[in-house]
């Protein structure tokens, strides 16, 4: 069974950045934003949502992505959590970040800065 990762940046959900729902096998991984220099930021890269609805490949130039904003010194515990909810959670929705509802998957994560869509 696919899962998915649920991502609300409390935008009012009226816009394409406000809210992203990515299968889990679109996600390509984590990183610290370059210019970063805190870790108070984590990015989660995912293949081209677009291109998968029309059925083109991924160019490997162009992702879709979310910025999350976390606690300091704590990037390794929330990219954890994260892998654990994928790999061993029985729910196939994972909400990694809600800002609307304030639900968070790890306590670490506070925010979710923004959410970019490749058209």
């Amino acid at each position: 069974m696919e899962k998915f990762l649920y991502f609300s940046n409390a935008g009012g959900e009226d816009a394409s950045t406000d809210i992203l729902c990515m299968p889990v096998s679109k996600f390509r991984g984590f990183k610290i934003p370059t210019g970063v220099t805190d870790a108070v930021s984590l990015h989660m890269k995912f293949d081209r949502l677009s291109e998968a609805l029309t059925g083109g490949a991924t160019d490997n130039e162009d992702f879709d992505a979310v910025d999350l904003v976390i606690a300091s010194g704590t990037a390794k515990t929330v990219c954890k959590a994260i892998v654990e909810a994928i790999n061993f959670g029985k729910e196939p929705f994972i909400v990694v970040a809600d800002d609307t509802n304030s639900v968070y998957l790890d306590a670490n994560i506070t925010d979710v800065a923004g959410i970019t869509i490749v058209e």
